[in-house]
């Protein structure tokens, strides 16, 4: 799903309110904003062998990991 999306309504406490700019309207419990042009992986997390996701791949996931560690700021 790729699409230029607003906030509509702010977290009522039943998700957060989107809107599309083709006027679809959907809540979500999460939201994921990465503004970052690409991922960059630090040398250390690819130095030792740990599995991880990028912004991109972790969108792909069929099934959510138990534990999850975000790297970035």
């Amino acid at each position: 799903f790729a699409s230029h999306t607003r906030f509509a309504a702010p977290d009522s406490g039943d998700g957060y309110r989107l809107r599309t700019d083709d006027g679809d309207e959907f809540t979500a419990d999460q939201v994921v904003i990465a503004a970052g042009a690409r991922a960059t992986v630090p040398p250390a997390i690819l130095d030792c062998g740990v599995a991880y996701h990028t912004s991109d791949s972790i969108m792909r996931i069929s099934d959510l990991p138990e534990h999850l560690v975000i790297v970035g700021g």
